[in-house]
């Protein structure tokens, strides 16, 4: 996997968090989410009025999100992120 493709899936882990976190919906519903309603779409760059893909490797976002439930598990996650 290109060092590109890596960053796009770091972008999206890290906007599935933060929409956990407000939200405080299922985890993996949103990963669903993301997996159908964006990935491979086209998204709008605003500075370059071009369209840019959004792109992110499932498996490895899997292993990512894998980690992070198992963080959320562990007692008081909330105060830890603090």
């Amino acid at each position: 996997m290109n060092n590109q493709l890596k960053s796009k899936t770091r972008l999206t882990y890290i906007q599935i968090i933060f929409q956990h976190l407000s939200t405080n919906t299922d985890i993996e519903e949103i990963l669903n989410s993301f997996e159908k309603n964006y990935k491979g779409k086209f998204i709008e760059n605003f500075n370059d009025k071009k369209k840019i893909k959004f792109e992110f490797n499932s498996n490895y976002l899997i292993k990512l999100i894998n980690y992070y439930i198992q963080f959320i598990k562990s007692e008081n996650y909330i105060s830890k992120i603090n």
